[in-house]
């Protein structure tokens, strides 16, 4: 997925005050949290292919997610992404 189209998806889908951070006055995985990930996930999907996450997945940070997620499983995720390349979802 490019920068613009993970960027764009964020951007259709943000957080009620219209950011994406957690708030930690709350405990995660209401109905609406799960909700707001599959619309994410499936509104993604329609531009680039997805490997989701499991739900309820947080990072701290955008460094976070480079270096403890990205960096550190890049191997696995462009093998699979190279797996579903021409695929197209049917959900």
């Amino acid at each position: 997925m490019t920068d613009e189209a993970a960027r764009a998806a964020v951007e259709e889908h943000p957080g009620q005050d219209g950011s994406s951070e957690i708030s930690v006055d709350r405990p995660l995985g209401t109905p609406e949290d799960l909700q707001a990930h599959a619309h994410l996930l499936d509104g993604t999907s329609g531009v680039a292919p997805v490997l989701p996450l499991r739900f309820g997945a947080v990072m701290t940070d955008d460094t976070a997610v480079e270096e403890e997620l990205l960096a550190a499983h890049a191997d696995e995720f462009a093998a699979a992404l190279q797996e579903l390349e021409g695929r197209r979802s049917t959900s």
